[in-house]
């Protein structure tokens, strides 16, 4: 589990328990026992000890602890997903450490599949896990949100998680409450009794503070700890008990006019420079004597920081070895609220400081936020440059847009090469159009010298606006002056190029596989996951699905954390997944799929219109969850007409949703689609297929979607005669699953035709292609459209045993003709069964074999099977002895011969 981004150690560490500290059995026993549960929740207000409980807890009770200090930064989901593995390593945990140890190739899947392969490290490990999440207020992702869900959902029976966080975290809590999950510590729990606030202000001020002064300071504080730190730490100036009881006396007014009176309070009786130290350090989100020497120019940090921790003035030791250093935010918080009063210039001075010894130790990104802090947007800039590629090739496009948000507009559009990164960012994050456009024509001095860059944003938007011949023109100056020193744009370059130099399908698979290996090699993640995919989708356009899921996973081992959240990429192979599934009728594990592609798109919406919404609304619709389906179809359009760097997309989305509509039968919604399409869009996507052969599903949408409406409105003709065309170029091509999808249409197009043996023929192609990658749901999705053509071709022994099993999956038949001869029987509706069916049932009263019954009709093993099938299909039963006793009970067979 090798990382090339660095760790900051300290956030693994536990805090350690004050020798003064106030021993609240009676809290750190009822954590103990929620333990016997999956979570512990600690949620309270600043101030009110929840990290001190849990420093006194891990001390009583001894437990190995994998704990994870959290700050803004971390919901950048890639970023605590890293740190999160890691917490578990040398926390005393041998087993599961060894487990993650030797599974660790494995962790570059996506977000779910990572999860999935800790939490089965945990449950293969025989120790037991507690994970502790400090400061998880700080946390506001819906992805690291939904995967706290999923872990605690899903958690083993000797794993426990224990958060601590200033506001409710937005996860399952009513359920896990109903279901015994959860033990909740709060603010009432936490307040400090009368006893311990007496044990506090004794073990802080000593006799001087009477029990008198206790109980007035407990009652006005609310037992708020943080409160009472405050108050003692300015007490302990006062030397009478008269200065004291005036001090209580007049402790009033709101928690910030308390805070405030307090930390002057606080300050002022601490020496100028112990008050310097505390508010210059403040700035240091941590440090360590060595960073605090630097910045302030002394050689006694550590004197001074073991005398701050000796005096209880909020700092927190975030390492055994006291090396490294906090100050309780809330302190911190106001510290920086009084260093706005003094020498801003002194502030910007230490943050440049800060930033140079950060950077010399290797800290790229602590450097960066201080450059920034300090107004040094050269240094910012040049960090930024230089850290970009790594960063975006792990996909880190969330730190990469904070960053270049807060550079000067004026200097982020003198350079080139970052504007061009910062642009591919909002493209593949959904951004305006305009932002975008805004970007290109600041490029625009440096396209006229020959730059690639904005030629590159031009070609990306052109293919994604539906423009293939402006992108290819674009793609022609790029090439006139390639990013030759620019690896991760030379590598999209490269990518591009695989897929629209080819003429034809093998030779576009060909140059995937020299793109995925060469960027796999050069640490190209983005250009090596997304080349993985476009495998996965070619082998999908050719029906051989196996080998598309076997592309598809390889793509999802390759993918990082951040891929998944704020990538197109993550989602895309989630959704060539999802739809191979839903093709095998695998509707749960297609679902599953779909949904984890929909959680990891934090702040990208592109792929959610291009399939993923749309497909879901598929799977919902084969579940018979019609009202998730419409969602999901409003969400889909609602996502097209938000992205407004194309129109195309809405194009794309009216096509897909309006066969959504034919597919619950609601052809009057489905024609009002096609009929608001523009030609100038169908047009668009019959080009788009000319720039490459990754496109073809949109070339094939709208004739397809146009067939399908010709079909259900009766004029058969017309959807012969455009389904015919596609068919024959989907032949040409190679592209077997578009001839299955095709030749089905064509089956059930023929058959309404009344040419039942064109039908058939069609069927026979349609049958040869699904049988060996078990496609069953384009079949299923026809309904009893295909029925009979179905039961014909298990009649005429075309795959027999698969023609069968199709036809087990169908609902009850309920054809017109038919409906008469239905039996009902105690509320069930039987489906009469054919003549050779009551005949074979007949032997099968008798106890004739499968293999015996053939040879007495005739007929082949298989086609005898097929009849079983269908008998028990319609009896509704499962077994030879079920199916008689059913038969006899509906008096639907024969006498008997004697």
């Amino acid at each position: 589990m090798e990382t090339e981004i660095n760790l900051l150690h300290t956030k693994f560490y536990l805090p350690k328990a004050r020798e003064q500290l106030v021993h609240r059995s009676r809290l750190t026993h009822l954590l103990e026992e929620g333990l016997q549960g999956r979570m512990v929740l600690l949620s309270a207000p600043a101030g009110y000890g929840k990290t001190s409980l849990l420093a006194d807890w891990t001390q009583e009770f001894h437990h190995p602890t994998a704990w994870l200090t959290l700050d803004e930064n971390d919901n950048d989901t890639a970023r605590f997903m890293e740190y999160f593995f890691h917490s578990f390593f040398n926390r005393g945990y041998i087993q599961l450490q060894q487990l993650l140890t030797e599974k660790a190739a494995l962790f570059s899947g996506n977000l779910r599949q990572n999860l999935d392969i800790l939490l089965n490290c945990i449950l293969s490990s025989s120790e037991n896990i507690i994970v502790v999440l400090d400061d998880f207020h700080h946390i506001h992702s819906p992805v690291i949100n939904e995967s706290i869900n999923y872990m605690v959902e899903n958690l083993p029976a000797n794993a426990h998680f224990v958060i601590s966080t200033r506001a409710d975290p937005v996860v399952n809590l009513p359920n896990w409450r109903v279901r015994g999950y959860l033990t909740e510590i709060r603010r009432a729990d936490l307040c400090f009794t009368l006893k311990e606030s007496t044990e506090f202000f004794q073990s802080a001020l000593g006799d001087i503070f009477t029990r008198k002064n206790v109980r007035a300071l407990t009652n006005k504080t609310e037992g708020w700890i943080a409160g009472m730190q405050l108050a003692a730490s300015a007490i302990k100036s006062l030397d009478d008990t008269y200065s004291i009881d005036l001090f209580i006396e007049s402790f009033k007014g709101t928690n910030r006019f308390i805070l405030d009176y307090l930390l002057d309070e606080a300050l002022k009786n601490q020496s100028e420079e112990t008050r310097n130290f505390l508010l210059f350090t403040s700035l240091l989100e941590h440090f360590s004597a060595s960073l605090c020497n630097h910045v302030l120019e002394r050689n006694d940090s550590q004197q001074m920081l073991d005398f701050l921790e000796r005096n209880n003035l909020f700092i927190v030791p975030l390492d055994n070895e006291r090396t490294w250093y906090r100050y309780h935010t809330l302190f911190a918080d106001l510290l920086q609220s009084q260093l706005e009063k003094l020498d801003k210039e002194r502030k910007r001075l230490i943050h440049q400081s800060a930033a140079n010894w950060f950077e010399t130790n290797h800290y790229y990104n602590e450097a960066i936020e201080h450059n920034l802090m300090a107004e040094n947007m050269d240094a910012a800039e040049r960090l930024i440059q230089l850290n970009a590629a790594s960063v975006l090739n792990h996909s880190q496009f969330t730190v990469f847009s904070n960053w270049l948000n807060r550079l000067p507009r004026e200097k982020l559009y003198q350079n080139p090469t970052l504007c061009t990164y910062y642009a591919l960012t909002l493209l593949l994050r959904g951004n305006s159009y305009h932002e975008i456009k805004q970007i290109l024509e600041s490029m625009q001095e440096f396209a006229d010298a020959g730059f690639y860059g904005p030629a590159f944003i031009r070609s990306l938007l052109a293919i994604i606006q539906g423009n293939p011949q402006e992108a290819l023109q674009h793609l022609d100056l790029i090439k006139s002056n390639p990013p030759q020193e620019d690896e991760f744009l030379s590598g999209y370059l490269e990518l591009i190029q695989a897929l629209t130099l080819p003429v034809n399908i093998n030779q576009t698979i060909e140059n995937l596989r020299k793109t995925y290996l060469r960027s796999n090699i050069a640490g190209n993640l983005v250009i090596a996951i997304t080349s993985r995919s476009y495998l996965g989708d070619l082998y999908n356009f050719m029906g051989k699905l196996t080998e598309a899921q076997k592309n598809y996973q390889e793509a999802l081992d390759l993918s990082t954390i951040d891929k998944n959240a704020y990538l197109p990429i993550g989602s895309n192979v989630l959704l060539g997944l999802g739809e191979i599934a839903y093709k095998r009728n695998q509707l749960d594990e297609a679902d599953r799929f779909l949904s984890a592609g929909l959680e990891i798109k934090e702040n990208i919406a592109i792929s959610h219109f291009w399939g993923l919404c749309t497909s879901k609304a598929r799977v919902c619709i084969a579940q018979g969850r019609i009202q998730q389906a419409l969602a999901y179809m409003q969400q889909a359009q609602e996502l097209a007409i938000q992205f407004d760097t194309t129109e195309f997309d809405d194009f794309v989305v009216s096509c897909r949703i309006a066969q959504l509509h034919l597919l619950m039968g609601n052809l009057d919604a489905a024609e009002e689609r096609v009929n608001a399409l523009s030609m100038h869009d169908i047009e668009k996507s019959r080009d788009l297929a000319s720039f490459s052969i990754i496109y073809t599903p949109i070339q094939y949408l709208y004739p397809s979607t146009l067939a399908c409406c010709a079909i259900h409105q009766g004029k058969l003709s017309e959807s012969i005669e455009i389904l015919s065309k596609l068919y024959h170029e989907s032949v040409e091509k190679n592209l077997g699953d578009f001839v299955l999808q095709f030749s089905v249409l064509l089956a059930v197009a023929h058959e309404k035709n009344n040419a039942r043996e064109e039908a058939l023929g069609y069927l026979h192609k349609a049958l040869d292609l699904a049988y060996p990658e078990g496609q069953v749901q384009i079949f299923l999705e026809q309904k009893e459209n295909i029925l009979t053509l179905l039961y014909e071709a298990a009649h005429r022994n075309i795959h027999p045993e698969f023609t069968g099993h199709l036809l087990s999956l169908f609902p009850q038949m309920n054809t017109q003709e038919e409906t008469d001869k239905f039996i009902i029987h105690d509320g069930e509706i039987i489906e009469p069964l054919s003549d050779r069916e009551i005949e074979i049932l007949a032997l099968i009263s008798q106890g004739f074999s499968n293999q015996q019954i053939a040879v007495q009709f005739h007929l082949s093993l298989s086609t005898v099977k097929v009849h079983t099938y269908n008998i028990y299909r319609k009896l509704q039963v499962h077994s030879r002895l079920q199916a008689v006793s059913k038969a006899t009970l509906l008096k639907i067979l024969p006498p008997t011969k004697k």
